[in-house]
């Protein structure tokens, strides 16, 4: 979970949803308030707008890439 903090708002990032709270809860998709940074008229709340680029540099930051890890042989030993 990542939390972003404003004067007037708290944002928290849970999985795949965003939550803002500023004087009621807004729920969305991720990819949605990304979308919604570069496209501003994807339907979307406008309170989440007014974040969409603060969430974006975040999970550029502090996601890390998918782990892909090599298939195992069969029949191969393991120690």
């Amino acid at each position: 979970m990542i939390r972003l903090g404003y004067p007037d708002r708290i944002v928290e990032i849970r999985g795949d949803r965003v939550y803002l709270f500023k004087r009621k809860l807004y729920s969305a998709d991720v990819s949605d308030v990304i979308r919604a940074r570069y496209d501003p008229t994807f339907p979307i709340p406008a309170v989440f707008l007014e974040v969409a680029e603060d969430v974006a540099r975040v999970l550029e930051r502090f996601r890390s890439p998918p782990k892909s890890y090599p298939p195992v042989a069969q029949n191969s030993p393991t120690y």
